[in-house]
């Protein structure tokens, strides 16, 4: 018989209604998205492409400098829930890892914030500062984040550039834009030093992230929710089949996570979408660009939040 490693699983598991203050409201939530067939950000159309907002006054170190649209999931057992849902909520629907594969599911890539790379070089010479991830992360994505601005801008704004010009820099831009949303958008800096049941230990979670996902109720492997919610859910889900998992009686819900709520001052930035060409045509994949000031709005789905339209890039 196999060994089989307890810490991760083969379900993925979405925790819904964490920004409800009731679990009344919560349940309301998790019915929503079985009734709807839809994890997704933006209710209005699911399934659309997804922003990603860039935000260069803060840092990805604080997992504040980029925001993508994504549907989030925990590879954690069902037996070691309790942290999760201490931060989160106790309802959530799970699915088999095999059926979220072919949908783009994939897990962040964690970044140690505190691990050294090496010494600070000042004035051609080595200090005895420690230069750390997080600050060497900092300084990349800054950097992808100007190049891209300022490109586009070029693009935008001066229709004469010599062609050979535009076509660099049409390559680069899609060159940063996929760094941007297939890596910078999957990074999860954290905290070693902190306590496994910190808010900010966010390498406790086993994150994997998504587009929006389309499933059927037959595709659902598991519900979680308070025994209390179990009667109701069985009338309103007579053919749900899947399994029923109990979340414990004496979860205590956490305070909000301090590097989540850094830097909320500043909120101008772009906001970046790629509309992928079809998986059967030749055509480049297209990327759409705004620059302006970014806010949040509450939208009641899976997420909790939404960017509002910022305005376009002058010229486009």
């Amino acid at each position: 018989m196999p060994n089989i490693q307890r810490y991760v699983s083969k379900e993925l598991t979405h925790f819904v209604g964490g920004e409800k203050k009731t679990p009344e409201e919560r349940y309301a939530v998790l019915t929503q998205i079985l009734r709807s067939g839809w994890l997704t950000t933006n209710p209005i159309e699911p399934g659309s492409p997804k922003p990603l907002d860039m935000i260069p006054g803060r840092k990805i170190s604080r997992n504040r400098m980029y925001y993508s649209h994504a549907i989030c999931f925990c590879d954690i057992p069902v037996e070691d829930f309790g942290i999760h849902m201490a931060k989160y909520s106790p309802f959530g629907v799970a699915f088999q890892k095999s059926f979220l594969l072919a949908k783009g599911v994939n897990p962040v890539f964690y970044i140690a914030n505190d691990s050294v790379l090496g010494k600070r070089v000042s004035d051609g010479k080595v200090t005895d500062d420690d230069v750390t991830r997080g600050e060497f992360f900092d300084y990349l994505s800054k950097g992808i984040y100007f190049r891209f601005s300022e490109g586009a801008q070029l693009l935008q704004n001066l229709p004469d550039l010599n062609p050979a010009v535009r076509e660099y820099l049409l390559k680069y831009q899609k060159v940063d834009a996929d760094c941007v949303h297939h890596l910078l958008a999957y990074l999860k800096p954290f905290h070693v030093t902190r306590e496994d049941a910190d808010p900010d230990n966010f390498y406790m979670e086993r994150e994997w992230r998504s587009p929006d996902v389309q499933f059927a109720l037959s595709d659902v492997w598991r519900v979680i929710l308070p025994k209390d919610f179990a009667t109701e859910f069985r009338r309103d889900f007579p053919d749900y089949v899947g399994q029923l998992t109990y979340a414990p009686d004496d979860i205590v819900p956490v305070d909000a996570r301090a590097e989540q709520a850094a830097d909320l001052d500043d909120e101008f930035g772009i906001t970046m979408t790629i509309a992928l060409a079809p998986k059967s045509g030749s055509e480049r994949s297209s990327v759409t660009v705004s620059h302006g000031s970014l806010r949040r709005e509450p939208v009641g789905s899976t997420q909790e939040g939404q960017t509002t339209p910022p305005k376009p890039l002058p010229g486009g």
